[in-house]
This record gives structure tokens, C-alpha cells and sequence, in this order.
């Protein structure tokens, strides 16, 4: 995962905190405490990755896709990867929930066709390039 972070149109896209050396560190060290899931998407090398924390029955994710992948097919298979992690460990899942700058075209057309609702605009905001911006909040209620 450390290196699709600087894959160019990822890092581009990503919000401040990600590109702060210390909030990196913060990320990763979840990850190696189990505090943060990583679902991988492979073909014949990484293609890209879901991460985020369940709480509640919510997976509050984040995707980092390689370009020239099919990232709503990869949300999928990473849906159903994450639907039997869940249930081998006797987890509740239920719903996938996420914040979009509205500046990121790609992801939010990608969240509309993997098949999320937007639950909410404008009400959080992310910092990109120094400059607090308006995100747009999607769900999707997994069965």
C-alpha cells in the first residue's frame, strides 16, 4: 500500500494529511495493528487497494487504484473478499461508507457505478493543497 501512495494521479488526488510524513506513519502503524483493513486487488502485480476501520457495522474506506485498472470491478471483488473476512472472523457488515472531494471525478464517478447513494454534500471537508474543500459523503448497504 505504501507505494500506490505515490503512484503520481494517487498522490495527486490524496488529501493533505496522507501526504504528511507523520499522518502516513499514523496510517501504516494501523495497519500493522489490525486498527485499519486492507483488502488487495491483484493482477499479476497489484493493482490497487481498499482500505478503512469497521465500526458498527460500517466500513468507512478509502480506494487507491492503480491507473487502467476496473475499479468498480476491484470494489467488487474486494466487497466479496471483505464479506468472508467478516464472516470467518464473526463480524457485522453491513454497509460501506466514504468521503469523496468533489474535486475527484474519477473516484466519485467510480463510487455511483459500484452502486453507492450520496448520503450527504458539503457537510465534511478535507484538506487538499493547503485549501479546505467540500466532499460528498456516499453509502452502499452490502446484503
Amino acid at each position: 500500500m505504501s507505494r500506490l501512495l505515490y503512484e503520481p494521479h494517487i498522490y495527486k488526488a490524496l488529501c493533505d494529511d496522507y501526504k504528511d510524513l507523520y499522518c502516513a506513519h499514523i496510517l501504516l502503524r494501523e495497519i500493522e495493528n489490525g486498527e485499519r483493513i486492507v483488502i488487495t486487488v491483484y493482477d499479476g502485480n497489484i493493482a490497487g487497494c481498499i482500505h478503512g476501520t469497521l465500526r458498527d457495522g460500517v466500513f468507512y474506506c478509502h480506494l487507491l487504484f492503480k491507473r487502467k485498472v476496473d475499479a468498480v470491478k476491484a470494489c467488487l471483488l474486494c466487497e466479496d473478499a471483505f464479506k468472508e473476512y467478516c464472516k470467518n472472523n464473526k463480524m457485522c457488515f453491513y454497509k460501506t461508507k466514504g468521503n469523496i472531494c468533489v474535486l475527484n471525478r474519477a473516484a466519485i464517478r467510480c463510487a455511483k457505478k459500484y452502486g453507492s447513494e450520496i448520503k450527504a454534500v458539503g457537510n465534511v471537508f478535507m484538506w487538499y493543497n493547503g485549501r479546505p474543500e467540500k466532499c460528498i459523503t456516499f453509502e452502499k448497504e452490502v446484503f
